[in-house]
């Protein structure tokens, strides 16, 4: 394999496990014991490696044995320019990506608070089409919208937990199966956005399972603190 290939492919491993986010954030140690546990997360990874991908998360404090004093909520904000990576033949050790975080204050957290409520309705009232079991590879009644030209082939994969329950859904292409809960996520993920890349204060360690600068799948965990310009690259 050519080592511009192997390059690209390793970097797209690196950036799609960076888009789905760390396992948990440690906040500096002034802040005693504690770590962020992810709630909410919003991918939108089109398909095509020429179209950017992004991803808007929530966490909150999950520390164990503790009654108060919790962490405040954290909201994270991911872009990788997947465009230039694919469009450029030059070798990077790591993927043109820019990780935010921001800590939310009380009206922060009460926007946050709003939108995530009506996105937990929305997810309530999900339409999801009856299939069966599928033996011929045929699609089910309504899969694709009327008029095919407005199915977009990208789609939006949401991931909600409430400490009790935790759900997984891909809007698909045919966001018109559930407006609302389209409608609801891109609301979230525009102000996670907004309040994320005005924030320039520097982030909290991410913990990952692997090793993401050793790609050969050593289970040893893994600590990144993400920098926020994509002029630094590692």
């Amino acid at each position: 394999m050519k080592p511009i290939v192997k390059n690209k492919l390793r970097n797209r491993k690196i950036g799609s496990i960076l888009i789905d986010g760390p396992e948990y954030i440690i906040p500096p140690s002034k802040y005693s014991y504690g770590w962020y546990d992810q709630v909410y997360c919003l991918i939108d990874q089109p398909m095509g490696v020429n179209k950017k991908a992004f991803s808007y998360s929530v966490y909150v404090d999950n520390t164990v044995n503790r009654h108060k004093n919790f962490l405040l909520p954290l909201i994270r904000y991911v872009e990788w320019e997947r465009d230039k990576e694919y469009s450029n033949n030059r070798i990077r050790k790591w993927p043109l990506i820019n990780i935010y975080q921001h800590i939310l204050n009380k009206t922060e957290s009460k926007k946050i608070n709003k939108l995530l409520l009506q996105i937990d309705d929305s997810l309530s009232k999900i339409k999801f089409l009856k299939a069966g079991l599928i033996t011929d590879r045929s699609d089910p009644a309504d899969c694709w919208p009327v008029d095919e030209e407005k199915y977009e082939f990208g789609s939006l994969l949401v991931k909600r937990w409430n400490f009790c329950q935790s759900i997984e859904f891909e809007i698909g292409g045919n966001s018109k199966l559930n407006p609302e809960l389209t409608k609801n996520n891109n609301n979230l993920a525009a102000y996670i956005k907004q309040i994320c890349i005005i924030d320039n204060s520097k982030n909290y360690r991410e913990h990952y399972s692997n090793n993401l600068t050793d790609t050969r799948d050593k289970n040893d965990g893994w600590f990144y603190k993400p920098k926020t310009s994509s002029k630094q690259v590692l």
